[in-house]
């Protein structure tokens, strides 16, 4: 315990974010009339329910969360930043703690089940939160640490110096080994790389990504456009950021790429990443697709949008795209992009939008050959990707009926059983 609690002083406790940031950020989204887990009873708040522990959540906790409660599971949201009015609805309570500290009060809650969203550089939550409570701990992971750079010296790139990125790491695998369960948008091909007991996979480490919600999936029919209109939707990297390790996510040359051959590409930046940036700061973070956006009309970049706003936005493209660009000097270990399912590609399922991923992404493709989904290319292929959408038009109905076929049989509600 004395480590975890030295660990989050030195690295985390007002310093990711400083206090002042953090309370002036809860103003800005209206999330200061949530309660403080310091000012309730937390017995009665919490026992007998499914409590999310977040720094800050992301819209996996919002769709399972929300799936839980559709079967009549009463869930609740515990959060160091709180989140907008708008996504109270997707938890029965919201409740907010100031400082690690104050996590402390869980420990009255009976008869519950804590799900823990570890990531990057956060990984001491799992151990944490088990130094406080003998109720049954559950982990969903965003990105593993143990996989997502080629050596330990890269992490400083990343913001996370030596002797945090090796405590971070270790805190990963502690949690890989001794949550109850541990969920993971990885395929199973990268968990066998990891320096765990390998009994664990498949039993208490499972892969479960961010599947469909009804919610937010587009009921529209859709029929390819004479001009198809193609759309990207995840966190773009500022131009600042070192290329070692975000030329790939940056996609400045696939991009390109496309443009060239006259296809329409739109990109919806990830919301909360730009939040807090005006028009001005944005231009100044992304020059590269301003100015590629001034050279190609058939060109948007632009914030995207919440999921459940998302599916009133699509109605005008005709596939989600799965990109990338590999090269020598990258950084990020190939595991980690050929073997995650990440969370746009179920962005696009919910939207009706057919697949057309590059193959780097292993798991990806397989997905989308197994279930008929799209599109496969090579990288190599990409400059010809227009005339291979032209050449397979005719199966694009098959596409569409394969897309309701697959959110009626892989949904986060049909999927959530994991949890019962």
């Amino acid at each position: 315990m004395n480590n975890i609690e030295q660990h989050i002083a030195e690295y985390i406790e007002n310093k990711k974010p400083p206090y002042n940031y953090l309370a002036t950020y809860r103003e800005n989204i209206g999330a200061l009339h949530s309660p403080k887990i310091l000012d309730i009873n937390v017995e009665q708040a919490l026992s007998q329910k499914v409590i999310f522990i977040s720094d800050r959540p992301n819209y996996h906790f919002l769709r399972v969360s929300k799936a839980l409660m559709e079967k009549g599971r009463e869930t609740i949201l515990l959060t160091r930043w709180g989140v907008p009015e708008e996504q109270n609805s997707f938890f029965t309570s919201i409740i907010l703690y100031d400082k690690f500290a104050d996590l402390k009060a869980i420990s009255p809650a009976q008869n519950c089940q804590f799900f823990v969203q570890t990531w990057v550089g956060w990984n001491f939550l799992h151990a944490y939160i088990s130094s406080l409570t003998k109720q049954p701990i559950y982990c969903n992971v965003n990105d593993l640490s143990n996989l997502l750079l080629k050596d330990i010296k890269y992490f400083d790139l990343i913001n996370l110096p030596h002797l945090e990125a090796k405590a971070d790491l270790a805190f990963e695998l502690m949690m890989l080994e001794n949550a109850q369960l541990v969920t993971m948008p990885y395929t199973s091909e990268a968990l066998e790389k990891l320096p765990i007991k390998n009994n664990k996979l498949g039993k208490n480490i499972v892969t479960f990504p961010t599947y469909p919600l009804s919610q937010f999936s587009s009921k529209q029919t859709r029929k390819l456009s004479e001009k198809p209109r193609l759309l990207y939707t995840a966190m773009i990297p500022f131009d600042d950021r070192p290329d070692i390790v975000f030329s790939d996510a940056k996609l400045q040359k696939p991009v390109k790429t496309i443009l060239k051959q006259g296809l329409s590409l739109t990109i919806f930046n990830n919301p909360q990443h730009t939040k807090a940036l005006d028009n001005k700061m944005l231009k100044e973070k992304y020059r590269y697709f301003y100015d590629l956006m001034n050279e190609f009309s058939n060109f948007t970049f632009k914030d995207g949008f919440m999921p459940w706003h998302l599916k009133e936005q699509v109605a005008n493209f005709d596939f989600g795209t799965v990109l990338h660009s590999a090269t020598e000097e990258l950084v990020i270990n190939p595991t980690h992009y050929e073997r995650i399912l990440p969370s746009k590609l179920f962005t696009y399922i919910e939207a009706g939008l057919p697949i057309i991923v590059v193959d780097n992404f292993k798991s990806v493709s397989q997905l989308v050959i197994e279930h008929n989904l799209g599109i496969v290319i090579s990288e190599n292929e990409l400059p010809h990707l227009n005339e291979t959408i032209r050449k397979r038009a005719d199966e694009y109905p098959k596409f569409i009926e394969n897309l309701i076929k697959y959110r009626a049989n892989f949904n986060m509600k049909a999927m959530s059983e994991l949890f019962d």
